[in-house]
């Protein structure tokens, strides 16, 4: 969703559970706002993803207008599960210059 609604996406918290990061992601930033929800274990690998009733519902509004070309399902999630746990770094951007993140946590 948020490829056809804006260039980012915004990290709006994140909590610890236990031995759970909980990081919640808004994948459209104008109104109204919706997002995705992320479980990391300690290690920072990604245990699941999942979208709350309201994303879903967002996301059918917008392919109903054409924004979107492409039903919600489940698989986008597994799928973005699998390429995130493949990834080996993640980039950052601040100021325009990315950083790799993993790079950063190697340093701490």
């Amino acid at each position: 969703m948020n490829r056809a609604t804006s260039p980012y996406d915004t990290a709006e918290s994140v909590t610890m559970t236990g031995d759970s990061i909980n990081v919640a992601v808004l994948e459209q930033l104008s109104p109204p706002s919706v997002g995705i929800n992320y479980v990391f274990d300690k290690d920072l690998k990604l245990r699941t993803v999942y979208a709350p009733d309201f994303f879903i519902a967002q996301h059918r509004v917008l392919e109903l207008q054409g924004v979107l070309n492409h039903s919600y399902s489940d698989h986008e999630l597994e799928e973005l599960t699998r390429k995130f746990n493949n990834q080996k770094s993640f980039v950052t951007v601040h100021g325009g210059e990315g950083t790799a993140l993993s790079d950063k946590l190697a340093r701490k």
